[in-house]
């Protein structure tokens, strides 16, 4: 497993296995790709730094349990699109508990992961834009028509950040 740490829309820091691993300046989404490639076959979970300590190690395994998973969880009650957006596809889910875990192309740049391998697959198929959301968006609205199962999940962090 890879973590990707960032703030203010650059990275600052990558941990592989608990050791530090070299970036580049580039944009979050470039630094994304760049590390599938080197470590193919991980899971690569990004995260805000103010909310390292808070990041649920114990239930990454649990959620991600297959490579078709991208999950993310956001904090705020403010999306990146406005929550109107996200329901235009054929959802059924219209009024959802943010405490639950739930289907949705809505990503969040606060806390997430993917699998390298989904990223491989798409690297030529999504701009790599400079805004996190953005790009997690997009990726997430294009991937999940090839069967990638995307989800807002809470158990992400921990219950004391909740």
């Amino acid at each position: 497993m890879i973590v990707i740490y960032h703030q203010n829309n650059k990275v600052v820091e990558v941990l592989a296995e608990g050791k530090n691993i070299d970036f580049s300046n580039k944009s979050i989404a470039e630094n994304l790709f760049s590390i599938a490639k080197e470590y193919p076959d991980h899971l690569i979970i990004w995260c805000r730094l103010d909310l390292k300590q808070y990041l649920n190690y114990s239930n990454l395994q649990d959620i991600f349990h297959h490579d078709k998973i991208m999950a993310s969880y956001t904090l705020s009650t403010n999306f990146f699109l406005p929550e109107t957006i996200g329901y235009v596809d054929e959802s059924p889910f219209l009024n959802v508990k943010k405490d639950v875990s739930y289907p949705t192309w809505q990503m969040s740049g606060d806390v997430g992961g993917i699998s390298a391998l989904v990223l491989n697959a798409l690297y030529k198929e999504v701009q790599k834009d400079s805004n996190f959301d953005y790009f997690l968006n997009s990726l997430a609205k294009l991937a999940m028509l090839r069967g990638l199962l995307c989800y807002s999940e809470p158990k992400l962090l921990s219950e004391k950040k909740q």
